[in-house]
Protein backbone atom coordinates (compact mmCIF):
# COMPACT_ATOMS: atom_id res chain seq x y z
CA UNK A 1 0.00 0.00 0.00
CA UNK A 2 2.92 2.34 0.76
CA UNK A 3 4.48 1.64 -2.62
CA UNK A 4 1.17 2.23 -4.38
CA UNK A 5 0.68 5.54 -2.53
CA UNK A 6 4.20 6.61 -3.48
CA UNK A 7 3.63 5.75 -7.15
CA UNK A 8 0.30 7.61 -7.18
CA UNK A 9 1.92 10.62 -5.54
CA UNK A 10 4.67 10.59 -8.17
CA UNK A 11 2.11 10.52 -10.99
CA UNK A 12 0.23 13.43 -9.41
CA UNK A 13 3.47 15.34 -8.93
CA UNK A 14 4.25 14.96 -12.64
CA UNK A 15 0.83 16.38 -13.47
CA UNK A 16 1.24 19.32 -11.06
CA UNK A 17 4.71 20.36 -12.30
CA UNK A 18 3.51 22.66 -15.18
CA UNK A 19 0.91 24.27 -12.92
CA UNK A 20 3.59 25.21 -10.39
CA UNK A 21 5.80 26.62 -13.14
CA UNK A 22 2.97 28.80 -14.54
CA UNK A 23 1.52 29.53 -11.07
CA UNK A 24 -1.89 28.13 -12.03
CA UNK A 25 -3.43 27.54 -8.60
CA UNK A 26 -6.93 26.96 -9.93
CA UNK A 27 -5.77 24.15 -12.20
CA UNK A 28 -3.77 22.64 -9.34
CA UNK A 29 -6.83 22.72 -7.08
CA UNK A 30 -8.93 21.10 -9.78
CA UNK A 31 -6.27 18.42 -10.28
CA UNK A 32 -6.24 17.74 -6.55
CA UNK A 33 -10.06 17.49 -6.46
CA UNK A 34 -9.98 15.01 -9.33
CA UNK A 35 -7.27 12.98 -7.63
CA UNK A 36 -9.14 12.99 -4.29
CA UNK A 37 -11.71 10.57 -5.73
CA UNK A 38 -9.31 7.77 -4.95
CA UNK A 39 -10.17 5.62 -1.96
CA UNK A 40 -8.42 5.96 1.39
CA UNK A 41 -7.12 9.45 0.55
CA UNK A 42 -7.29 11.85 3.50
CA UNK A 43 -5.42 14.97 2.42
CA UNK A 44 -3.20 16.49 -0.30
CA UNK A 45 -0.82 19.39 0.01
CA UNK A 46 1.29 21.09 -2.66
CA UNK A 47 4.23 23.26 -1.61
CA UNK A 48 6.17 25.60 -3.80
CA UNK A 49 9.93 25.70 -4.06
CA UNK A 50 9.95 28.25 -1.20
CA UNK A 51 8.03 25.76 1.04
CA UNK A 52 4.89 27.91 0.89
CA UNK A 53 1.42 26.46 0.44
CA UNK A 54 0.43 26.37 -3.24
CA UNK A 55 -2.71 24.18 -3.18
CA UNK A 56 -4.42 21.73 -0.87
CA UNK A 57 -7.29 19.33 -0.54
CA UNK A 58 -9.69 19.56 1.19
CA UNK A 59 -9.92 23.28 0.57
CA UNK A 60 -12.01 24.29 3.62
CA UNK A 61 -10.07 26.47 6.05
CA UNK A 62 -8.76 24.47 8.98
CA UNK A 63 -9.61 21.12 7.36
CA UNK A 64 -5.97 20.35 6.73
CA UNK A 65 -4.48 21.55 9.99
CA UNK A 66 -3.32 18.02 10.87
CA UNK A 67 -1.40 17.80 7.57
CA UNK A 68 0.27 21.20 7.52
CA UNK A 69 3.18 20.19 9.74
CA UNK A 70 5.75 18.59 7.46
CA UNK A 71 7.94 16.06 9.29
CA UNK A 72 11.68 16.53 8.77
CA UNK A 73 11.88 13.18 7.01
CA UNK A 74 9.38 14.39 4.40
CA UNK A 75 11.07 17.72 3.81
CA UNK A 76 14.06 16.44 1.85
CA UNK A 77 14.58 16.35 -1.89
CA UNK A 78 14.17 12.59 -2.23
CA UNK A 79 10.81 10.72 -2.08
CA UNK A 80 10.08 9.65 1.46
CA UNK A 81 7.26 8.17 3.51
CA UNK A 82 6.28 7.81 7.15
CA UNK A 83 4.06 5.06 8.49
CA UNK A 84 1.78 5.89 11.42
CA UNK A 85 -0.81 3.88 13.29
CA UNK A 86 -3.81 5.16 11.35
CA UNK A 87 -2.35 6.95 8.31
CA UNK A 88 0.54 7.04 5.85
CA UNK A 89 2.39 10.22 4.83
CA UNK A 90 4.18 10.23 1.43
CA UNK A 91 6.30 13.12 0.20
CA UNK A 92 7.64 13.36 -3.37
CA UNK A 93 9.45 16.25 -5.08
CA UNK A 94 7.73 17.98 -8.01
CA UNK A 95 10.26 18.36 -10.84
CA UNK A 96 10.08 20.16 -14.13
CA UNK A 97 12.94 19.51 -16.56
CA UNK A 98 15.06 18.04 -13.75
CA UNK A 99 14.50 21.09 -11.56
CA UNK A 100 12.63 20.86 -8.28
CA UNK A 101 9.75 23.34 -8.40
CA UNK A 102 7.77 22.12 -5.41
CA UNK A 103 6.75 19.23 -3.24
CA UNK A 104 3.65 17.06 -2.90
CA UNK A 105 2.57 15.63 0.43
CA UNK A 106 -0.07 12.90 0.38
CA UNK A 107 -1.79 11.46 3.42
CA UNK A 108 -3.57 8.14 2.98
CA UNK A 109 -5.77 6.39 5.53
CA UNK A 110 -4.81 2.95 6.85
CA UNK A 111 -8.36 2.09 7.93
CA UNK A 112 -8.62 -0.74 5.41
CA UNK A 113 -5.29 -2.09 6.54
CA UNK A 114 -6.36 -1.86 10.18
CA UNK A 115 -9.64 -3.58 9.35
CA UNK A 116 -7.75 -6.33 7.56
CA UNK A 117 -5.39 -6.67 10.54
CA UNK A 118 -8.33 -6.81 12.94
CA UNK A 119 -9.96 -9.46 10.80
CA UNK A 120 -6.73 -11.42 10.73
CA UNK A 121 -6.42 -11.09 14.51
CA UNK A 122 -10.01 -12.22 15.01
CA UNK A 123 -9.60 -15.13 12.61
CA UNK A 124 -6.30 -16.01 14.25
CA UNK A 125 -7.85 -15.80 17.71
CA UNK A 126 -10.75 -17.98 16.57
CA UNK A 127 -8.33 -20.49 15.06
CA UNK A 128 -6.24 -20.45 18.23
CA UNK A 129 -9.38 -20.95 20.35
CA UNK A 130 -10.46 -23.84 18.15
CA UNK A 131 -6.95 -25.28 18.28
CA UNK A 132 -6.86 -24.95 22.08
CA UNK A 133 -10.29 -26.59 22.33
CA UNK A 134 -9.22 -29.45 20.08
CA UNK A 135 -5.95 -29.75 21.97
CA UNK A 136 -7.88 -29.84 25.25
CA UNK A 137 -10.18 -32.57 23.95
CA UNK A 138 -7.22 -34.50 22.56
CA UNK A 139 -5.33 -34.07 25.84
CA UNK A 140 -8.34 -35.26 27.81
CA UNK A 141 -8.66 -38.28 25.53
CA UNK A 142 -4.95 -39.04 25.82
CA UNK A 143 -5.06 -38.59 29.59
CA UNK A 144 -8.12 -40.79 29.84
CA UNK A 145 -6.48 -43.46 27.72
CA UNK A 146 -3.21 -43.19 29.64
CA UNK A 147 -4.79 -43.02 33.10
CA UNK A 148 -7.50 -45.65 32.54
CA UNK A 149 -5.25 -48.56 33.73
CA UNK A 150 -4.21 -46.55 36.80
CA UNK A 151 -7.86 -45.80 37.57
CA UNK A 152 -8.62 -49.51 37.23
CA UNK A 153 -5.75 -50.32 39.61
CA UNK A 154 -7.12 -47.79 42.11
CA UNK A 155 -10.63 -49.26 41.91
CA UNK A 156 -9.20 -52.78 42.24
CA UNK A 157 -7.21 -51.75 45.32
CA UNK A 158 -10.38 -50.26 46.86
CA UNK A 159 -12.31 -53.44 46.11
CA UNK A 160 -9.59 -55.68 47.56
CA UNK A 161 -9.33 -53.51 50.69
CA UNK A 162 -13.11 -53.59 51.14
CA UNK A 163 -13.74 -57.30 50.44
CA UNK A 164 -10.43 -58.63 51.80
CA UNK A 165 -10.41 -60.88 48.75
CA UNK A 166 -6.92 -61.19 47.30
CA UNK A 167 -7.94 -63.44 44.42
CA UNK A 168 -8.70 -60.43 42.20
CA UNK A 169 -6.28 -59.62 39.40
CA UNK A 170 -5.62 -56.46 37.38
CA UNK A 171 -5.92 -56.55 33.60
CA UNK A 172 -2.69 -55.78 31.72
CA UNK A 173 -3.63 -53.60 28.73
CA UNK A 174 -0.26 -52.68 27.20
CA UNK A 175 3.36 -53.74 27.73
CA UNK A 176 4.42 -50.32 29.02
CA UNK A 177 5.21 -48.83 32.43
CA UNK A 178 1.57 -49.02 33.51
CA UNK A 179 1.39 -52.61 32.24
CA UNK A 180 4.46 -53.54 34.29
CA UNK A 181 2.87 -51.84 37.28
CA UNK A 182 -0.23 -54.00 36.79
CA UNK A 183 1.92 -57.12 36.60
CA UNK A 184 3.74 -56.21 39.82
CA UNK A 185 0.38 -55.48 41.47
CA UNK A 186 -0.87 -58.92 40.43
CA UNK A 187 2.29 -60.53 41.78
CA UNK A 188 1.78 -58.72 45.08
CA UNK A 189 -1.84 -59.90 45.25
CA UNK A 190 -0.73 -63.46 44.51
CA UNK A 191 1.86 -63.36 47.29
CA UNK A 192 -0.64 -61.90 49.73
CA UNK A 193 -3.18 -64.57 48.74
CA UNK A 194 -0.66 -67.35 49.26
CA UNK A 195 0.47 -65.85 52.55
CA UNK A 196 -3.12 -65.53 53.71
CA UNK A 197 -3.83 -69.15 52.76
CA UNK A 198 -0.74 -70.33 54.65
CA UNK A 199 -1.70 -68.20 57.64
CA UNK A 200 -5.27 -69.56 57.59
CA UNK A 201 -3.99 -73.13 57.42
CA UNK A 202 -1.52 -72.49 60.22
CA UNK A 203 -4.22 -70.96 62.40
CA UNK A 204 -6.47 -73.94 61.70
CA UNK A 205 -3.71 -76.34 62.72
CA UNK A 206 -2.99 -74.33 65.83
CA UNK A 207 -6.68 -74.27 66.67
CA UNK A 208 -6.92 -78.04 66.28
CA UNK A 209 -3.77 -78.46 68.33
CA UNK A 210 -5.19 -76.18 71.00
CA UNK A 211 -8.39 -78.19 71.08
CA UNK A 212 -6.35 -81.38 71.36
CA UNK A 213 -4.25 -79.89 74.17
CA UNK A 214 -7.36 -78.76 75.97
CA UNK A 215 -8.91 -82.20 75.53
CA UNK A 216 -5.74 -83.86 76.78
CA UNK A 217 -5.66 -81.51 79.76
CA UNK A 218 -9.22 -82.45 80.74
CA UNK A 219 -9.30 -86.13 79.66
CA UNK A 220 -7.75 -89.27 81.11
CA UNK A 221 -5.60 -90.87 78.44
CA UNK A 222 -6.26 -94.41 79.66
CA UNK A 223 -10.04 -94.53 80.09
CA UNK A 224 -10.88 -91.53 77.82
CA UNK A 225 -12.98 -90.19 80.71
CA UNK A 226 -12.76 -86.63 82.05
CA UNK A 227 -9.87 -86.32 84.51
CA UNK A 228 -9.42 -84.83 87.98
CA UNK A 229 -8.90 -81.25 86.61
CA UNK A 230 -12.19 -81.40 84.74
CA UNK A 231 -13.87 -82.85 87.82
CA UNK A 232 -12.80 -79.96 90.04
CA UNK A 233 -13.97 -77.31 87.58
CA UNK A 234 -17.22 -79.09 86.66
CA UNK A 235 -18.09 -79.87 90.29
CA UNK A 236 -17.77 -76.23 91.32
CA UNK A 237 -19.91 -75.10 88.38
CA UNK A 238 -22.58 -77.71 89.11
CA UNK A 239 -22.74 -76.82 92.78
CA UNK A 240 -23.20 -73.12 91.99
CA UNK A 241 -25.86 -73.94 89.40
CA UNK A 242 -27.80 -76.14 91.85
CA UNK A 243 -27.64 -73.46 94.53
CA UNK A 244 -29.13 -70.90 92.15
CA UNK A 245 -31.82 -73.24 90.79
CA UNK A 246 -32.60 -74.99 94.10
CA UNK A 247 -31.94 -78.38 92.50
CA UNK A 248 -30.30 -81.44 93.99
CA UNK A 249 -26.91 -82.81 93.06
CA UNK A 250 -25.68 -86.35 93.70
CA UNK A 251 -21.98 -87.19 93.95
CA UNK A 252 -20.90 -90.85 94.00
CA UNK A 253 -17.38 -92.09 94.59
CA UNK A 254 -16.61 -95.57 93.27
CA UNK A 255 -13.50 -97.47 94.32
CA UNK A 256 -12.17 -100.75 92.93
CA UNK A 257 -11.33 -103.32 95.61
CA UNK A 258 -8.18 -105.38 95.27
CA UNK A 259 -7.01 -103.31 92.29
CA UNK A 260 -3.48 -103.28 93.67
CA UNK A 261 -3.52 -107.09 93.80
CA UNK A 262 -4.44 -107.20 90.10
CA UNK A 263 -1.55 -104.89 89.22
CA UNK A 264 0.91 -106.84 91.34
CA UNK A 265 -0.15 -110.33 90.23
CA UNK A 266 -1.21 -109.73 86.61
CA UNK A 267 0.84 -106.68 85.70
CA UNK A 268 0.01 -103.06 84.89
CA UNK A 269 -1.36 -103.96 81.48
CA UNK A 270 -4.03 -106.10 83.08
CA UNK A 271 -4.80 -103.29 85.51
CA UNK A 272 -5.14 -100.81 82.63
CA UNK A 273 -7.44 -103.23 80.82
CA UNK A 274 -9.56 -103.57 83.95
CA UNK A 275 -9.87 -99.78 84.26
CA UNK A 276 -10.86 -99.42 80.61
CA UNK A 277 -13.49 -102.16 80.99
CA UNK A 278 -14.97 -100.56 84.11
CA UNK A 279 -15.12 -97.16 82.35
CA UNK A 280 -16.85 -98.71 79.32
CA UNK A 281 -19.46 -100.53 81.46
CA UNK A 282 -20.20 -97.39 83.46
CA UNK A 283 -20.62 -95.40 80.27
CA UNK A 284 -23.25 -97.84 79.07
CA UNK A 285 -25.40 -97.55 82.20
CA UNK A 286 -25.16 -93.79 82.83
CA UNK A 287 -28.00 -91.46 81.96
CA UNK A 288 -27.60 -88.51 79.57
CA UNK A 289 -27.33 -86.02 82.42
CA UNK A 290 -24.79 -88.06 84.39
CA UNK A 291 -21.03 -87.66 84.14
CA UNK A 292 -18.36 -90.15 85.07
CA UNK A 293 -14.86 -88.97 85.91
CA UNK A 294 -11.62 -90.82 86.38
CA UNK A 295 -9.62 -89.52 89.36
CA UNK A 296 -6.63 -91.66 88.51
CA UNK A 297 -4.79 -94.31 90.50
CA UNK A 298 -4.02 -93.87 94.20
Amino acid sequence: MARAAENNAQLLANSLAPMLVFDDRAAAAAELRAFSLRADLQALRVLSARQTLFAQWPEAPGALEACLDVPPLLAGLEPSREMHFDHLDVSVPIQFKNEVVGRLILRSSLAQVQLAVYRMVLVGAALIAVAIGLAGLLLRWVQGRALAPIVELSELAERVAKDQNYSHRAQVHRPDEVGRLSERFNQMLQRVELGQAELTQRLRHEQLAGQQFEQMAHQDSLTQLPNRLFFQTALQAQVESCLRSQQRLALMFIDLDNFKFVNDSQGHEAGDAALREVAARMGRVLRNGDTSVSLGRR
